[in-house]
């Protein structure tokens, strides 16, 4: 969200500068500047976060009754995964979860 709050993201402005200057040197430049200021400005966040000890994964997520996504499934089957990663699981993992649930449902390939 920090990203998006300081970069330069109407292309009218840019226009509008590119015509009233008659070159792309200060549209250009301006881009550059916004751009690189929202991914310091961003990447700073990031890492305080992390200085802290905050992670992507909003703990409050994990503690919203899941009854809901768990209805008819076996108490036995139920499992919750959570990965020290951004928002992607890694994939290795996440073939293997999804292969093994696939056969543990469908039955396994012939």
């Amino acid at each position: 969200m920090v990203f998006f709050v300081f970069a330069l993201q109407c292309m009218s402005t840019l226009a509008i500068a590119r015509r009233e200057t008659g070159s792309w040197y200060y549209p250009a430049v301006m881009w550059l500047h916004m751009f690189v200021l929202a991914y310091l400005l961003s990447l700073a966040v990031y890492q305080g976060g992390l200085a802290l000890g905050i992670r992507c994964v909003n703990a409050g997520l994990v503690s919203v009754p899941r009854a809901p996504h768990f209805d008819g499934t076996p108490s036995h089957h139920k499992k919750l995964l959570l990965y020290e990663t951004d928002h992607i699981p890694p994939r290795d993992e996440f073939i293997k979860e999804t292969l093994d649930w696939l056969d543990r449902y469908l039955g396994p390939v012939q």
